[in-house]
């Protein structure tokens, strides 16, 4: 893990799994694995609390099940009525993907559209 490349948090985040269960299954201590994995402890704790606070950040009522939802700033682009999207909506993804949705687009498919994206 400590190979000096930047790793994304998805990523490291299954890393960090995998060493917290050694931990709770094999009673190793988390010295032990930040010394095994090349890792500064304090670095090892932040990421694992950072894990701690994903899993017990509450889910809203729109997230789908079994993800946790989080805060999406939505901005005005301009245009008004006669803008190029009639009306609809541009989701821009942290991938940079972007989803154009009209008016009135159903809100149950875009919300599946979505999920299959990974937003």
């Amino acid at each position: 893990m400590a190979d000096g490349k930047r790793v994304d948090w998805s990523t490291r985040r299954a890393q960090v799994e995998e060493l917290v269960l050694r931990h709770e299954r094999d009673r190793v201590t988390y010295k032990q694995l930040a010394t095994e994995s090349g890792l500064q402890l304090p670095t090892l704790y932040a990421w694992i609390q950072r894990l701690q606070r994903e899993k017990s950040a509450p889910s809203s009522p729109s997230a789908m099940p079994g993800q946790r939802s989080s805060f999406v700033e939505l901005k005005t682009t301009g245009g008004g009525r006669d803008s190029a999207l009639g009306g609809g909506v541009e989701i821009v993804l942290a991938s940079g993907l972007r989803v154009r949705v009209e008016a009135g687009f159903h809100e149950a498919t875009l919300t599946r559209v979505l999920a299959t994206l990974g937003a």
